[in-house]
């Protein structure tokens, strides 16, 4: 299983940082789409990804910094459905609607979905300021267990990774973490991957030093033996 990060706040020589984030996994199942179409697509070409090879696409949230290449769906048609929380505004599926006639909103809520691919998406949570953000993750099967990728987990990092355990053993967590403080909560993963948003992005690197890297635009990840 392979993990592409298109778009993050780091990049490596040849790709290009933007505060958002997004990650390809398999070449063809994009999760979050970062906060511009320039950036993205130019990340894409960079891992010599051809857009048409996309065949299905998840948000995480709807902060314009996971859904501001969205107007990149034109050039997807191999992309039948997207994966969004309920909550979703009516703004932001009016401008899916706009950007692919036709596409199909599939949207989750309270249980966890199975995505065309056999990835899964975690329930809708709820936290962050005033309980008021919304968000689901990734969670991929791996040879050993699951692996969860989380956009900017505000509903709390803990929370999610308790849903991630419901669906397998897990082995590693890519992502933003944003406040999540409870470093011990991470104690037994094989692979942790900090990103964009993480406030403790140094501190989780100094408690696992084995375990965890820091994320940029341009890494890739391999998941297989996990």
């Amino acid at each position: 299983m392979n993990i592409k990060i298109v778009y993050d706040n780091q990049e490596r020589y040849g790709f290009q940082c933007g505060h958002g984030f997004s990650v390809l996994v398999n070449d063809f199942l994009l999760f979050d789409m970062g906060k511009d179409v320039v950036s993205l697509r130019a990340n894409l070409s960079a891992f010599k990804i051809d857009l048409s090879q996309i065949e299905e696409v998840a948000l995480s949230h709807e902060d314009w910094d996971h859904v501001g290449g969205l107007d990149l769906l034109a050039d997807m048609p191999s992309v039948k459905e997207i994966y969004v929380p309920m909550a979703f505004s009516a703004e932001i599926r009016e401008r899916i609607e706009l950007i692919r006639p036709g596409i199909k909103i599939v949207d989750v809520y309270k249980s966890a979905v199975e995505m065309t691919s056999g990835a899964v998406m975690t329930p809708q949570l709820s936290g962050g300021r005033k309980k008021r953000k919304t968000e689901i993750s990734l969670v991929l099967k791996t040879k050993n267990g699951v692996a969860l990728i989380t956009g900017c987990a505000h509903p709390g990092l803990t929370k999610i990774i308790k849903q991630a355990r419901k669906i397998g053993k897990l082995q590693a967590v890519i992502g933003g973490f944003h406040g999540f403080w409870n470093l011990g909560a991470l104690r037994g993963l094989k692979l942790i991957v900090p990103t964009h948003c993480t406030k403790k992005k140094t501190a989780i690197l100094a408690k696992y030093p084995t375990q965890a890297r820091a994320g940029a635009a341009g890494m890739e990840l391999d998941l297989t033996e996990l």
